[in-house]
């Protein structure tokens, strides 16, 4: 419903808790056919729904974590026919509770950047560092993303 409602000026909807008819949807969005879906999953039913509607697949978890999920998304995407390439994976990661804290060092970042790109993560968003670490992110923002990004 969403989906239709961001892409055509009215929309009809027959599920079995919410129906709607002709619901407007005006203004329409600038972006065509409609603004990009990142839909947060973790469990396979949600990973469905991701694999069908998302531009953006963000999750958060280990590495390991992350490689199972990844897989069943690809899962998800073979059944349906879509392309898994389509889908955009992202990590939340949660620097206080990561394996590694990314923002100990440049390297540090580096490692576990390459770790989560390795099980098919494509992008990163990770909190903030400490106030005592904000050189790290200094140096990784001007050193290794131009890199990062050069490599995809």
């Amino acid at each position: 419903m969403l989906d239709s409602m961001l892409r055509y000026e009215t929309t009809t909807f027959d599920g079995t808790y919410y129906q709607i008819d002709d619901a407007p949807s005006i203004p329409l969005p600038v972006q065509r056919p409609r603004p990009p879906l990142t839909i947060g999953a973790k469990q396979t039913r949600m990973l469905r729904i991701c694999a069908e509607y998302a531009d953006r697949w963000n999750s958060s978890g280990s590495v390991a974590e992350l490689r199972e999920r990844n897989a069943i998304l690809d899962e998800h995407c073979a059944a349906i026919g879509r392309d898994p390439d389509e889908i955009i994976r992202s990590l939340y990661g949660w620097a206080a509770v990561m394996s590694a804290d990314p923002w100990a060092s440049v390297d540090a970042f580096e490692q576990v950047a390459e770790d989560y790109r390795a099980v098919g993560i494509n992008e990163l968003i990770i909190d903030q560092p400490r106030a005592s670490q904000l050189d790290v992110l200094e140096r990784v923002a001007t050193d290794v993303l131009p890199r990062l990004r050069a490599e995809t």
